[in-house]
């Protein structure tokens, strides 16, 4: 199956409606032979068949989804193709020194929410690992951030002198659970991953067993949200009374072609017939002046 999503997003794909366990995953690439696997099959739970992948995904690429039966079976299964996931509401607590947080003020693209305890055997075992997570996506333009459930704010500093964190750590407040949870009170440990338009696209309840896969699962989890679009970037610049379109040479999978319109809309695009050139290390397209008003994108046919 092939699909071109028109709004740049974060989408989780999933199947149900069968006795079938599935396999799910999604590919970019134009032809079999140079396939690149953007995500693959994560099962919804152990008490279900179906499966579920997220990740950002960009208007005008084209993926391709692959289902298929574990060990070979077959059957019906339906695929749903759902778009971002409810928002998170502005919230405002301190830290436990009293310093004030505010969720407007947290910049990383994709934030992962900690709810966490200083009495919650799962929520300490998993620590280290989850310093290991952050330390690893940090750079990539990731966070995680606790909030600590204890009605103490003296305990969790106490704690925090013992764990020195590697990521921002506030105390739980009634506003920061109506943001995630609309008031229901939240367990620890609970976790949940927000992405960079602010919706809540990913609900994670209680530790990993064992411990070692804490790491590489939310590893997983987070990396397809932080993938950058597959289409190069187009440059244009007005010199000598025409218009240049360009972009990176060797960052076009073969096939791809450029296309315009006078709007940004999907409908309407049409291939453009120049050309293009090689100059330097990027390759160029040279049109007339009257050009320069309208959009350019690249494009599987």
């Amino acid at each position: 199956l092939r699909w071109t999503p028109t709004v740049t997003a974060t989408y989780s794909l999933s199947t149900s409606g069968t006795a079938l366990d599935t396999v799910l995953a999604v590919y970019l690439g134009t032809a079999l032979g140079n396939l690149k696997a953007v995500v693959t099959n994560a099962d919804i739970d152990f008490r279900t068949f179906g499966s579920r992948v997220t990740f950002r995904a960009y208007a005008g690429e084209t993926f391709h989804i692959a289902v298929d039966g574990t060990g070979g079976a077959v059957g019906r299964f339906e695929l749903a193709i759902l778009q971002g996931g409810p928002r998170m509401e502005s919230w405002t607590t301190t830290t436990a020194t009293g310093a004030p947080v505010d969720s407007e003020d947290l910049r990383a693209p994709v934030l992962l929410f900690d709810f966490w305890e200083t009495t919650c055997g799962a929520c300490v075992e998993e620590i280290y690992e989850l310093f290991a997570l952050q330390r690893l996506l940090g750079p990539k333009g990731f966070s995680l951030v606790g909030m600590a459930l204890d009605l103490e704010p003296k305990t969790v500093n106490n704690f925090l002198l013992e764990y020195p964190a590697v990521y921002p750590q506030a105390l739980s407040s009634l506003g920061a659970v109506a943001g995630f949870n609309r008031g229901l009170p939240i367990g620890p440990p609970t976790k949940y991953l927000v992405d960079q338009d602010r919706r809540i696209v990913g609900t994670f309840q209680g530790g990993l067993t064992p411990i070692s896969s804490t790491l590489p699962y939310y590893a997983g989890v987070v990396l397809p949200l932080l993938r950058s679009s597959s289409i190069p970037k187009l440059e244009l610049e007005r010199r000598a009374g025409q218009v240049r379109v360009s972009w990176p040479e060797g960052a076009v999978p073969s096939g791809l072609r450029l296309e315009s319109n006078a709007s940004p809309s999907p409908e309407g695009w049409n291939p453009v017939a120049t050309t293009p050139e090689s100059e330097g290390d990027r390759r160029v397209v040279t049109l007339p002046l009257e050009q320069a008003s309208r959009f350019y994108r690249l494009r599987q046919p």
